[in-house]
Order: structure tokens, then sequence, then C-alpha cells
């Protein structure tokens, strides 16, 4: 790894641990209704070692979605909320929850990305390599 590849590793990481720590009160929502979605829980080797699969349904954001299919833990930034744990797996140190939508990373917070019936979404329990 070349010290470029570092130096930007490095940043990221500051910038979630910034994100995480720095940003709101932390707050907690019971799900809306846990049967309603299909949702399944995988582990996937590598960077995501915890995986959830949700559909999209019109004019539902991504996190409704989760919340309506597990119990979530959040922050409220300025961005938006940020997910710091699904059913009890918490993120944090190197783990960080990430999510797509059809195979693409928003460039907003889930709580304001609304999704269509035929979406794809996955949060990953994203690994940070070191």
């Amino acid at each position: 790894m070349s010290r470029q590849q570092s130096i930007n590793r490095l940043i990221l990481l500051l910038a979630v641990a910034l994100i995480i720590h720095g940003c709101g009160k932390q707050q907690e929502a019971e799900p809306l209704d846990r049967a309603q979605d299909s949702a399944s829980a995988t582990e996937t080797p590598g960077r995501d070692s915890v995986t959830f699969e949700l559909a999209g349904q019109d004019s539902v954001t991504a996190f409704e979605l989760l919340q309506r299919a597990h119990y979530v833990e959040f922050r409220s930034t300025a961005m938006g909320l940020f997910v710091t744990g699904i059913d009890s797996v918490q993120g944090g140190g190197n783990a960080f929850w990430i999510y797509t939508v059809n195979d693409t990373t928003p460039k907003t917070a889930s709580d304001k990305m609304f999704t269509r019936t035929g979406d794809r979404v996955v949060w990953r329990l994203r690994l940070q390599s070191e």
C-alpha cells in the first residue's frame, strides 16, 4: 500500500469518526412493523461482516425500510440520520454501517433517500481494512 493510499484511508476513517462522535445525540427507534418487509441477514467474507437486504417501496426511505424490519440505533447529524446499530450489531472502531440502493452507494443520508418498488436496498457492516 502506498503512502498516499494510507493517508487517504486515514482521512476517510477520521471523517467517519467525526460524523459518529461529533454530531448529534444518539437516539433509538423501535421498528414500525418487523414483518412488513422481507429482510435477510447473511454473513459475507471480507470487508462486510453482516448484511441485511430489503425490498424498496414507493415513497419509503431506506431508513424507514430498515426501521420497519429491524431494531435500529442511530444518531441525528446535520446531514441526516447515521445508523450506529442494527439488531444489536453495533458499528464503531473499524466498522460502520453503510447502505446501497441497487448496488450504488447514495451520497445522501438514508432518511432522505426515497426508494421505489423493485429497488434492492442492502445494509452492510463495513469493516475498514487496517
